[in-house]
């Protein structure tokens, strides 16, 4: 009888745990997401044509696991263009940002 109170506090400390870990890697997530030019529509990456988009598009990798992004489409927001991709490892959508010449828009 002595050992359920044990076990108790054993599975919540290895549910916090967890909480906890995810909690931090979702943080780490955003801030690379919030850092990384290209990664935010505040920090597009400034590119000369739509060719170095598709470079720079095969030069990402997926921010969460480090995985290969696949274009999927592209659209524009305002004055900057998005590329959307998708990881192939974890299935993540993941928009990348990039701001064109005038000429270009």
């Amino acid at each position: 009888m002595d050992l359920l109170p044990l076990a108790l506090v054993l599975a919540l400390a290895v549910v916090a745990a967890r909480w906890l870990r995810g909690f931090v890697e979702a943080r780490r997530r955003r801030r690379l997401r919030e850092t990384t030019p290209g990664l935010s529509q505040a920090r597009p990456l400034r590119v000369a044509s739509f060719k170095d988009v598709d470079r720079r598009c095969d030069g990402f990798v997926c921010p969460g696991c480090d995985g290969r992004l696949v274009l999927r489409g592209e659209t524009r927001r305002g004055s900057v263009l998005v590329s959307r991709t998708r990881c192939v490892a974890c299935d993540d959508d993941v928009d990348l940002f990039f701001e064109l010449p005038p000429l270009l828009h």
